[in-house]
């Protein structure tokens, strides 16, 4: 029961208990049915850890550049004090003063730029630096592969790839499906009944319509944002409304229909997008 509740929340009360578990990350999308660490690496699509399981996460060898895209989602409640205690216990090779000492920045911040950093030392270690171009794109130095982030409130991502690749994560919210009208084009409107009917059929629990739609609206939002961060760099996209999503026919093993995203004005420049409705937050990542 601890570890559902962990993964669900991450509430504090069961925080002890959970870290006596044996330290394992949890796929959540086995594309490849990779169901362990000595698998290929390529065959780790995305994996979603709970507090102190960021440990676990699997590291690449020196060098290594992935063959396929690899997603890494963590939740956690740890504050800014905590994580800062937790890295120096935990990951003493790791060297948080250049984010921690960065006084112009707010606490939230400081707290969204370690968490990323962590994931990104635990998988990569010392070998790469995460830095930021003129645009405020992330990127790794030295530049050997792709990477995208996106963190909301607790929950942080992150995707290395061998290509452009983007990500977002969101937390439920209505309000998505209130303000649709600004990202959403006049023919992307039927992806909003498509999603929110592959919900309501997927759904574990029973879910209102009216819940189903604005998580369907959320998951869209997501969507143009993931697109947004693998296209603009190549294309002509300036706002979300510079592309188009279509749904695709085949689906995830989640049962959410696959996306497909398109510059407007460069039609060859597109991407596919997986979709996925966790507990906490929606998330959408290239393929």
């Amino acid at each position: 029961t601890c570890r559902t509740t962990c993964r669900t929340t991450c509430r504090t009360t069961c925080r002890t208990t959970c870290h006596s578990h044996s330290r394992r990350s949890t796929p959540l999308l086995n594309v490849s049915e990779s169901k362990g660490r000595k698998q290929k690496r390529s065959q780790h699509k995305i994996m979603y850890v709970s507090e102190q399981d960021i440990l676990n996460l699997p590291r690449f060898a020196e060098n290594e550049i992935p063959s396929e895209s690899c997603v890494f989602v963590w939740h956690t409640k740890m504050n800014l004090d905590e994580l800062t205690d937790f890295c120096d216990q935990h990951v003493k090779d790791f060297d948080i003063t250049t984010v921690t000492e960065d006084k112009q920045r707010s606490g939230k911040h400081l707290l969204e730029r370690l968490s990323v950093r962590l994931m990104l030392h635990l998988v990569l270690g010392k070998s790469h630096a995460l830095t930021h171009k003129p645009n405020g794109a992330p990127t790794l130095s030295p530049n050997t592969m792709e990477v995208s982030v996106s963190h909301t409130r607790e929950t942080y991502a992150l995707m290395l790839s061998p290509r452009p690749c983007g990500i977002d994560i969101e937390r439920w919210t209505e309000r998505t499906f209130r303000l649709r009208e600004r990202f959403l084009l006049p023919e992307e409107w039927e992806l909003t009944e498509t999603l929110t009917n592959a919900l309501l059929a997927t759904a574990e629990q029973t879910m209102a319509r009216e819940t189903a739609q604005q998580n369907a609206a959320t998951l869209l939002w997501s969507a143009k944002e993931a697109a947004f961060k693998a296209l603009n760099e190549t294309a002509e996209v300036v706002t979300l409304t510079d592309i188009l999503l279509k749904a695709k026919p085949e689906t995830t093993n989640k049962g959410l229909p696959l996306l497909h995203a398109a510059a407007i004005r460069q039609p060859e420049k597109q991407v596919k997008l997986i979709c996925q409705a966790l507990d906490c937050v929606s998330l959408v990542h290239t393929v």
